[in-house]
């Protein structure tokens, strides 16, 4: 029984060479043990790196097959700035306020386009940016509010809009009833370099790490609000003022 070291391996590529070499010993960065043989992913670490800390061991470094490979957040800036204004329009006041949200990531490869994920589910853009806008105002001294939040992704082209109505019944007690609607593409049509190992259940293709999937090979991919489009809903809230 061999003992084979993995570096920069993720535990999606691991449980396919746990199946596939179950007479041997996988272990990690951390363990103790001597390797026989090291398998690492070049395209998350430096192979040269791995080669300096076991000179004396076989090393079977491997790419993803897709050039499309994720990116991790290490050393970015984010950046906030807000607007808050109260308006007297149309016998009403209204509180208006407005953000805007940036991320700028500084190792971002820009050869290639990346995810966050080794599976691809979100896109990752140097620059990200998000504009929110939130608004409300009150009628019959308070008893009726109205409420409305706006959420846009510049860079996504995706969003989500809440708009809700609340009712006072009584000093403690209120109802509301409202709206949340999501925009945006899931590219579930778009084939996942990442994701293809499919079986076949009841004639079906089926994937047990996507049960999204809707054929071989593919996922439900893309921003996380253009993702929550199927939870577009109607809802109603009764609160309790302790």
């Amino acid at each position: 029984m061999a003992t084979i070291l993995l570096v920069g391996v993720d535990l999606f590529f691991r449980g396919k060479l746990e199946g596939l070499l179950a007479d041997h010993q996988l272990v990690t960065k951390d363990s103790a043990d001597p390797p026989d043989l090291v398998i690492c992913d070049i395209a998350r670490i430096d192979p040269l790196d791995v080669a300096d800390i076991w000179p004396d061991i076989p090393i079977l470094g491997y790419l993803f097959r897709h050039t499309r490979t994720r990116i991790t957040k290490r050393n970015l800036l984010r950046l906030c700035s807000g607007w808050d204004k109260m308006v007297f329009w149309q016998g009403l006041n209204w509180l208006l306020s407005a953000q805007l949200f940036w991320e700028h990531i500084f190792d971002y490869p820009g050869h290639r386009d990346n995810y966050l994920s080794n599976v691809g589910l979100t896109k990752a853009y140097q620059d990200e940016i998000t504009w929110t806008f939130y608004t409300n105002t009150d009628i019959m001294n308070e008893r009726i509010k109205f409420d409305n939040l706006f959420l846009w992704n510049q860079m996504k082209h995706d969003g989500w809009n809440r708009f809700k109505v609340g009712f006072d019944l009584s000093d403690k007690w209120s109802c509301w009833i409202g709206n949340n609607f999501f925009w945006g593409r899931d590219h579930s049509p778009e084939i996942n370099p990442f994701v293809g190992t499919t079986t076949i259940r009841d004639g079906t293709p089926f994937s047990p790490l996507n049960p999204d999937a809707d054929t071989l090979g593919r996922v439900r991919r893309g921003g996380a609000l253009g993702e929550m489009k199927r939870n577009t809903s109607f809802f109603w809230e009764l609160k309790y003022l302790f």
